[in-house]
């Protein structure tokens, strides 16, 4: 949650690739995740950037919202 503020408050870009239904799986196995190709494109989103760090796209964005916070600061 506070990485979610933290990144709404920053000056980053959304850079993770487009998902189609966030949050919704209903086929990720089975014939249907095949017909879908559920697994290319959840390998696909897991290699776009570093995901411990979403949904900021690395540690440097990260790091660099953290270091120059726009929603408490004075400026």
């Amino acid at each position: 949650m506070n990485r979610w503020v933290l990144f709404l408050y920053s000056k980053e870009e959304y850079l993770w690739p487009r998902v189609s239904y966030p949050g919704l799986r209903p086929f990720e196995i089975g014939f249907w995740g095949r017909l879908f190709k559920c697994h290319i494109k959840q390998a696909e989103f897991m290699a776009a950037g570093e995901f411990n760090y979403w949904p900021f796209i690395s540690k440097e964005a990260f790091q660099n919202a953290k270091n120059s916070p726009v929603l408490l600061s004075s400026t």
